[in-house]
């Protein structure tokens, strides 16, 4: 009851933007976290089928919200027999914590910070199956997380002060219009499938056969 109050009273003070990011990553969150979830996505009107998009979907929410590479148990996160860690390509003994943060806009900036250093990082969100100890120290329901052997030199980043170019870049990014999944011209059908990205999106609604495809942009528009 007391993480259900907690993660409750969490949810209800994100904005549409933190909410919608998360409900993205719902798989990756406890089952008392998505109960949670779904309730305040209710509240605010967001259809289940939210939810349920196609990755496409996925992909246009994360090109329009604030640059975080979340944490989870299924992030590539594997050890060989020589106990080094691998993601991708880059290898590293273990992630640790670096730092907690009062907020996702927080943990963004400082996010992107790390990243213009060479430092990749990750974030735990609320309620997520950690995979990495949650730090004692510090305030806050977001943690970043970076492979333990650049713990040193990330600490030295984040205990300079944010840039303005980087809290005015993730601002823009954030008040950017929303992309919409459009909706079947034909029978309004909602949730089309995209079929292909080239040289635009090309859409076929499941339910009666339409294809369609957005325009293609003007190259000479800045």
């Amino acid at each position: 009851m007391e993480e259900w109050r907690r993660l409750t009273a969490l949810y209800s003070e994100m904005g549409d933007v933190e909410i919608r990011e998360l409900a993205v990553q719902i798989n990756d969150l406890t089952p008392t976290a998505q109960q949670i979830l779904r309730d305040e996505l209710k509240k605010r009107g967001i259809p289940d089928k939210f939810l349920n998009s196609h990755s496409a979907n996925r992909e246009a929410v994360d090109n329009h919200s604030t640059k975080v590479h979340w944490d989870s148990g299924e992030d590539g996160y594997e050890d060989d027999d020589s106990g080094v860690a691998k993601v991708g390509s880059v290898e590293y003994t273990w992630k640790t914590g670096l730092c907690r943060c009062d907020s996702i806009d927080e943990a963004a900036q400082r996010g992107e910070m790390l990243r213009r250093a060479g430092i990749e990082s990750w974030v735990q969100r609320p309620g997520g199956q950690f995979v990495v100890p949650w730090l004692e120290s510090g305030i806050g329901d977001f943690q970043i997380n970076v492979a333990a052997d650049q713990f040193e030199q990330a600490k030295e980043v984040i205990a300079q002060p944010i840039p303005r170019d980087i809290i005015d870049e993730l601002k823009r990014e954030e008040e950017a219009p929303a992309y919409e999944i459009p909706v079947c011209p034909k029978c309004k059908a909602e949730d089309p499938t995209l079929e292909s990205v080239e040289p635009t999106n090309n859409w076929l609604c499941e339910s009666c056969g339409y294809t369609w495809s957005d325009p293609v942009p003007d190259s000479t528009t800045p």
